[in-house]
């Protein structure tokens, strides 16, 4: 298991019933296992394929690059101050997926990895929440985070990511995280985060997109489609002569569907079917 591989000897059922989807959690010398899977070697090999999916950022912005990328240009970036970044690196690279494979199958979640080098004594990407947890792991160098609790926006899904995060509404206080090369940092989904490398950093980021309440809508989508009362053409959304006959007539319809929604999660074969759902679309995603 990869997440157990990472704690080592902190028992793997304090970090899931503690940390996992609450608290960060940060380790020293926790990942030494896995620094020979982010290298400048292993950068410049995947800069150099045309179909890889590389980003330039800044504090402020985030713009696409074309690729390939030799040794060159990429140190051209980076004297500029930029951070250079390759999404979904997991499909450039075949350790890196196993590593993304690992991780879903710990979690029930859809893995993706991206693979991210800072210049020494530069910012990386500036306040911004994510809505996917992450695992951290630094490869190379030395970089410090900053993270924030989310009460602006708490929870966020992917579907509702806003453009503005209204980052100054944030009323929480600075958490402090030096990362040096073997260390990993966990950040659930939400948390506001900012870094700045000390050295020229290398770090793999690993996202999870674990389930929220709407995944169990989508879970159990088919077996609803699959019902009578569910198919039945019985909403009232033509206007009758009397409104209030036509919307009490609805309220009663939409009573009648919630308590059998409610008899379907509170079956007793539920629980395991949402899991295999989530099983499920983590190995196809991956």
């Amino acid at each position: 298991m990869a997440i157990a591989e990472l704690l080592g000897s902190i028992p793997l059922a304090h970090f899931y019933d503690q940390y996992f989807l609450k608290l960060p959690f940060a380790l020293a010398d926790g990942c030494n296992h896995l620094l020979p899977l982010a290298t400048r070697e292993t950068l410049l090999e995947i800069l150099s394929r045309p179909d890889a999916d590389i980003i330039a950022a800044s504090a402020a912005t985030a713009q696409h690059c074309s690729p390939p990328i030799d040794a060159a240009r990429l140190d051209t970036i980076l004297a500029s101050g930029a951070t250079i970044g390759v999404r979904h690196a997991q499909r450039q690279n075949a350790a890196l997926a196993s590593l993304a494979e690992d991780f879903a199958r710990d979690c029930n979640a859809v893995a993706d990895i991206h693979l991210y080098l800072t210049p020494a004594r530069c910012p990386g990407f500036g306040w911004h929440y994510d809505a996917e947890d992450v695992f951290i792991l630094q490869s190379c160098g030395a970089k410090v985070w900053e993270l924030r609790k989310n009460t602006v926006n708490p929870w966020p899904v992917a579907e509702t990511l806003p453009e503005d995060m209204r980052y100054e509404k944030e009323i929480m206080p600075i958490l402090s995280c030096n990362l040096a090369a073997g260390d990993w940092l966990y950040i659930p989904a939400g948390y506001w985060h900012r870094t700045r490398a000390v050295s020229e950093s290398i770090s793999l980021s690993v996202g999870l997109a674990t389930r929220s309440g709407i995944d169990v809508l989508d879970c159990f989508r088919q077996q609803l489609l699959e019902s009578l009362r569910w198919r039945q053409r019985v909403l009232p959304v033509v206007a009758s002569d009397n409104a209030a006959t036509s919307e009490a007539a609805l309220a009663t319809h939409l009573a009648e569907l919630a308590h059998d929604f409610a008899a379907v999660l509170t079956a007793p074969s539920a629980a395991a079917e949402f899991l295999e759902f989530c099983r499920a679309g983590s190995r196809r995603s991956t």
